[in-house]
């Protein structure tokens, strides 16, 4: 499921990322399309990137500093399930916009500045679904959290989220543990968290795993997302096994790449396939040398994997607990959940 949407946000970005020569044109004709074209990035130096600086359940706010050169700045809400149905389509000379959208029709966002001849200078993407997600939880977590999920009721650190047609039954908490299903195809449920690192620079995030899947389609696993920076995302998946180019098999680790084109890195920890059993997954993070590393059953694999250069890992964290898969039918589950922020390993107990 989740790949199956990764491939759909890349034809959208790509084809909706093409500007032509005379930017009066409609950008949404497909006759107007050249391929391919590649944009450049938001000047990533954690200064002119533009930011969440609001969020409700219903709308977000984004900002950015006055870009040099820049005139004017183009906003576009399209689709992702079709590069030339627009939601959206306006200039502003402010540095400032509000995007609303019903979250289910999982809009992409993308704001462009423009010069005075109509020249794209830099471009960024922003995910719309994870920033209203994530605002309908009010509070952050921080320090040393943790959820055996025996008392038999998702607490308000999290926020249950099924798409429109889903069955809410498909998140449970019950016998200990926390429980996801797919009972309609395409739609999966998700669980989402905030968390606060409070300045550390490492993060532990641990917890047993379960996973059954009904076809070789399963990509169940957490994203780390910035929750401001937000087009900053990886998927951490445990254990998967994804039959599509590229195949996702073991446990891996999906990067967005930055490039704006909704592409993602893929980097294979292991090969070995963990279905039908329980077993313990950690994920460390180092956000100041833009370091993951993978554990199993307390025992590191892989090598570790450092982010692409333009990175950055913030202080304020979304967590999102997807379960994936194409067709109906797989299932996982969590427990012993445990999340720990520290400024040396050993604190971490490694």
């Amino acid at each position: 499921m989740f790949k199956k949407c990764i491939l759909i946000i890349t034809i959208t970005v790509t084809l909706s990322s093409c500007w032509l020569s005379n930017p009066k044109d409609n950008p949404y004709d497909p006759d107007n399309f050249s391929l391919p074209v590649t944009i450049s990035s938001w000047l990533d130096d954690g200064v002119n990137q533009p930011v969440i600086t609001a969020a409700t359940p219903g709308s977000f706010t984004v900002s950015w500093p006055q870009i040099t050169g820049a005139v004017k700045y183009e906003i576009s809400d399209v689709a992702s399930w079709s590069p030339f149905t627009t939601v959206n389509n306006v200039e502003t000379v402010s540095s400032s916009y509000t995007f609303s959208c019903d979250p289910d029709l999982n809009i992409n966002h993308y704001i462009r500045a423009r010069n005075s001849s109509g020249e794209e200078i830099c471009a960024k993407r922003i995910y719309g679904y994870f920033s209203l997600q994530s605002s309908n939880i009010q509070q952050f977590q921080s320090g040393t959290y943790t959820d055996d999920f025996k008392d038999g009721a998702i607490g308000s650190a999290y926020y249950k989220y099924i798409f429109t047609g889903g069955n809410s039954s498909d998140i449970t908490e019950a016998s200990g543990y926390m429980e996801f299903n797919v009972t309609v195809t395409d739609k999966i449920p998700l669980l989402f968290m905030k968390y606060n690192a409070n300045s550390k620079r490492y993060i532990s995030i641990k917890y047993k795993n379960y996973h059954h899947k009904t076809n070789d389609y399963y990509d169940t696993g957490l994203c780390i997302s910035n929750y401001t920076n937000n087009n900053h995302q990886f998927w951490v998946r445990f254990c998967c096994h994804y039959n599509y180019t590229p195949d996702m098999v073991g446990t891996v680790i999906a990067v967005d790449d930055q490039s704006n084109t909704g592409s993602y890195i893929i980097n294979q920890f292991s090969s070995t396939e963990l279905f039908d059993q329980w077993f313990d997954g950690r994920l460390v993070i180092d956000r100041s040398d833009k370091v993951i590393k993978v554990y199993i059953d307390g025992a590191q694999v892989g090598s570790d994997y450092t982010l692409p250069i333009a990175w950055e890992i913030e202080n304020e964290l979304v967590l999102v607990w997807g379960h994936g898969g194409w067709n109906t039918g797989h299932m996982s589950r969590i427990d012993d959940l445990e999340i720990k922020s520290a400024d040396i390993l050993s604190e971490l107990g490694l």
